[in-house]
């Protein structure tokens, strides 16, 4: 597990296939999980803006929306979200996902 401050945590899109940002210590720090799948099988779907991802988020307010969008950069989006106190996991969306859906 490794330390960072907010302002400096960085990541490149290459790096990870999944991230969530959940709250802990009464609500005054954040928890982050990365997620790489090291032999995945499925392409996923990336287009020249950037990867679709499943956003699913919990608001203050305890409601849970789930959403796709493509991400240029989810780490600056996840960093926007976590301004306003909510709290979710991004998970890059597969081909064979989409044709499920």
């Amino acid at each position: 597990m490794e330390t960072c401050t907010f302002d400096s945590f960085t990541l490149d899109i290459e790096e990870f296939d999944a991230i969530s940002f959940i709250k802990c210590n009464n609500n005054k720090e954040y928890l982050f999980n990365i997620m790489k799948l090291k032999d995945k099988q499925e392409d996923y779907i990336v287009t020249d803006m950037g990867y679709k991802f499943t956003m699913m988020m919990k608001g203050p307010n305890d409601t849970i929306e789930i959403n796709d969008a493509i991400l240029g950069d989810p780490v600056r989006i996840m960093k926007n979200f976590i301004n306003v106190g909510a709290e979710g996991i991004f998970i890059k969306r597969c081909k064979n996902a989409d044709s499920v859906v």
